[in-house]
């Protein structure tokens, strides 16, 4: 189980309107797919080790897919959630302008879809205050040559307008390949 923890009610309304940010802007469909790429739950600090589950044979447009994902790509994928989360429970948001696209959005359990400035800014006000992430599992498919769907599963205790709680989510998040670097793009959350 991974841990990243650093720094330390509201109607139900606001907290259900707000769950999606709860897992950082991370999402998509909620399906991870025939040929996904789990990255075993580490340590923020350490390195990810990734392999290849597989339910059943792939077509062979998802071998492509699979074949143009390098190890390389899938450790700097798995490097970004990471980075990611330790920038959410440290509150920094230079540092996770760095890491998604800057047109990202989010879409909470609510169906509320929220844009990555405005989450950002609750997080520089103290609205949000993740206090520990960790991570049960992160699944990597390819679906494009420079686009991939992260599925992570994790337990978040955080602190959303001064009413702490932890919450249990599923996290799909579309990652796109710009300029050689891997960003989180849009996303959708669901509690597990």
């Amino acid at each position: 189980m991974t841990t990243t923890s650093t720094r330390g009610a509201t109607a139900m309304l606001v907290t259900v309107l707000t769950i999606g940010a709860v897992a950082g802007c991370s999402a998509g469909d909620g399906e991870s797919g025939d040929q996904a790429t789990t990255a075993a739950p580490t340590s923020a600090s350490s390195s990810p080790s990734t392999s290849t589950a597989s339910s059943q044979e792939p077509t062979p447009e998802e071998t492509s897919m699979s074949e143009n994902l390098s190890q390389r790509d899938r450790e700097a994928i798995a490097a970004n959630v990471q980075a990611r989360q330790r920038a959410m429970v440290d509150g920094d948001t230079a540092e996770l302008r760095e890491l998604s696209a800057p047109d990202s959005r989010s879409e909470h359990i609510s169906g509320y879809d929220q844009p990555r400035e405005e989450w950002f800014d609750q997080i520089e006000s103290g609205y949000f205050d993740y206090h520990t992430i960790d991570d049960d599992s992160i699944d990597i498919t390819p679906v494009a040559t420079d686009a991939v769907r992260v599925v992570t599963r994790r337990t978040i205790d955080v602190t959303i307008a001064g009413s702490r709680s932890t919450w249990r989510l599923e996290s799909t998040a579309d990652y796109v390949r710009v300029d050689g670097r891997w960003l989180s793009g849009n996303s959708r959350s669901r509690m597990l």
